[in-house]
């Protein structure tokens, strides 16, 4: 009896084993578990789009919505936030599309820029089943939020966008109610890459939006678009303040570099050394980050009046 009775025990080694097996299944399927989403959630990344961007602002709203995982590649206006951009495949300039770049990312969405092209890279790609959704360029609070929603719409991420844009809408309406209208400095935006490449902003561009939404009297503002500057002509224009992209006056050597440039000294804002430079996409971009730019800008030229 007593060895029937031992045959119903393994030997006291492999039971040890045995429970270690069963331990190691038990934590494999708990740690299974844990890892395996719910069911919303995996069905919203199945859905997800990839997205290729052509534009810089777009880049920043659908990071800033939380869209960053579905972006594939981007072009190379897309500079911020950069510990997403860093690593993302590019496609070359906005305005300079391959179709060949984009459909080798394998994208099912190009979201772009509106002036992104050119026509036929475009055409080529929507030709290949690929969703093309373009995306205005704005000027304005309201159409900086506005886009926001636009992007959101379009990449399926329109509660977040929807937060954000309200958001955006408040600290405009908050910075812009404490503009002084009185003041109105004249100040001249001046977009460079370079001494060779080097304009100033007239109605219907970027620079002009900014100047006068942050209360100063733009000294271009009787030329339409991106104009290039003689020396004589921005003497006469005498701009208090020169307002630069940051990059752009870096590509200059700083402002000991912009002083050199003929004309510029002679001005009351190179007298004074008043040249104000913020961050491209920041200033430029009327995207999440326009409310701020725009606080610091009218800080700078002292239209902000302390509330």
């Amino acid at each position: 009896m007593i060895a029937q009775n031992h045959r119903l025990f393994m030997p006291w080694p492999l039971a040890a084993g045995a429970a270690l097996l069963l331990a190691l299944c038990a934590c494999e399927r708990v740690e299974k578990q844990r890892n395996i989403p719910d069911a919303p959630a995996a069905a919203s990344a199945l859905n997800a789009p990839r997205v290729v961007v052509s534009g810089g602002v777009i880049t920043e709203i659908l990071a800033a919505i939380g869209g960053s995982g579905m972006i594939a590649g981007a072009d190379t206006s897309s500079v911020y936030p950069e510990d997403l951009v860093s690593g993302l495949a590019k496609i070359g300039y906005r305005r300079q599309l391959a179709a060949e770049g984009v459909l080798a990312l394998r994208p099912t969405l190009l979201l772009a820029q509106e002036d992104s092209g050119p026509p036929t890279a475009l055409d080529n790609i929507r030709a290949a089943g690929i969703q093309v959704v373009m995306i205005p360029n704005v000027f304005d609070a309201a159409g900086a939020a506005n886009r926001i929603e636009q992007v959101g719409s379009a990449a399926g991420l329109e509660e977040p966008a929807k937060k954000l844009a309200a958001s955006v809408r408040e600290e405009f309406d908050r910075v812009l109610g404490a503009v002084n209208p009185s003041k109105r400095p004249r100040a001249a935006f001046i977009y460079a890459r370079g001494v060779n490449v080097l304009n100033g902003a007239g109605t219907g561009t970027e620079g002009h939006a900014m100047l006068s939404l942050a209360g100063a009297q733009n000294v271009f503002a009787d030329v339409e678009g991106y104009k290039p500057i003689a020396a004589d002509a921005l003497v006469r224009t005498a701009p208090a303040f020169f307002v630069l992209p940051a990059r752009g006056l870096e590509s200059l050597g700083g402002v000991d570099g912009f002083l050199k440039i003929p004309g510029v000294a002679d001005t009351p804002a190179g007298k004074n050394r008043a040249v104000i430079a913020l961050d491209d996409l920041m200033l430029m971009g009327f995207g999440p980050r326009a409310p701020a730019a725009l606080r610091e800008l009218a800080g700078k030229l002292g239209t902000l009046q302390s509330r």
